[in-house]
């Protein structure tokens, strides 16, 4: 009896301490991509504003780096509007860029 009892004990401490873990577990998305030129050469230097509901400030900023790539990890899934503006060029807006856990969009 008494050692049924320390092992359901021990069972049910176990079970609440990986309850607490999956609780913990955020399951995130990201973004990534390369921005290039009409003619498919990569942009360095653009800015990138990432707005959208789920993030937990009003917006993210980045730029592209050599070869026009962007890489914007750890955003919660949801969906998002991407701003993406270089002087001598036009502001391009693209919106609902929809975001899974686990995934890269």
């Amino acid at each position: 009896m008494f050692k049924t009892r320390n092992i359901l004990i021990f069972m049910i401490f176990i079970f609440s301490f990986f309850l607490s873990l999956n609780s913990q577990i955020r399951i995130l998305g990201e973004i990534s991509g390369v921005v290039v030129e009409e003619g498919g050469e990569g942009l360095p230097g653009v800015s990138i504003k990432v707005t959208g509901e789920a993030l937990q400030r009003s917006f993210l900023a980045l730029v592209t780096e050599n070869d026009g790539r962007f890489f914007i990890p750890n955003l919660q899934p949801g969906i998002y509007t991407l701003e993406f503006t270089l002087s001598g060029f036009t502001t391009v807006i693209q919106k609902e860029v929809r975001v899974y856990a686990g995934r890269s969009t």
